[in-house]
């Protein structure tokens, strides 16, 4: 029997096929035998009309709340399938959310200049960044 933490171990990888690459292959590290099956395919929209009306208005929003590297992926394609190029929008708060903050899996010269994020949550829970927003909106009422 190997030293491995893992050895012997079956674990179900349920990420999309795109994105479970990575995990599997730090569980074989470690012993393990991943048997991968994606419970979810990231897909474009039916249609792109509230996205790119989103992306256009960008400015005016208050806050962006950017919950996967999935969703920084497509707003980066999607905006440069429109041609747009944005100037920093210091006006425009962004929330990151996850263990591993998407900004840093972006098209460098899209997004990441963009903002200067406000929150990066450590945990990737809605109720804590739902929480955090909370608390932003108390402080500045107040």
């Amino acid at each position: 029997m190997s030293g491995l933490p893992l050895a012997g171990r079956r674990v179900l990888v349920t990420r999309a096929a795109h994105q479970a690459g990575k995990l599997s292959n730090e569980l074989r590290a470690r012993g393990a035998e991943p048997v991968e099956v994606p419970v979810l395919e990231v897909c474009p929209p039916e249609s792109y009309e509230p996205l790119d009306r989103a992306l256009r208005q960008l400015g005016s929003y208050d806050w962006l709340i950017l919950t996967s590297a999935n969703t920084v992926q497509a707003i980066a394609e999607r905006a440069a399938a429109l041609g747009l190029v944005f100037a920093p929008l210091d006006s425009v708060k962004i929330a990151v959310v996850g263990t591993a903050p998407p900004l840093q899996h972006a098209p460098r010269d899209l997004l990441s200049r963009l903002f200067r994020r406000t929150m990066s949550p450590s945990r990737w829970w809605n109720r804590w960044l739902g929480r955090q927003l909370g608390k932003e909106f108390c402080w500045r009422e107040q």
